[in-house]
């Protein structure tokens, strides 16, 4: 795995990018993990169509 300082920025641990270099917002700031990363889902939120279907 490359390290941080080779690569001049945080490396990203898990996700379909895991081992590439984060990237960075417009403003030039690295970009945060997601606010839901590792948390499991939950069930899928059906719209009031999809409940109807379901019953």
């Amino acid at each position: 795995m490359p390290s941080p300082r080779d690569t001049h920025g945080p490396i990203v641990k898990t996700g379909p990018t895991a081992g590439e270099v984060r990237s960075k917002n417009q403003d030039g700031q690295w970009r945060a993990k997601r606010s839901d990363a590792g948390k499991p889902r939950g069930e899928k939120a059906t719209s009031k169509l999809g409940s109807f279907l379901n019953k």
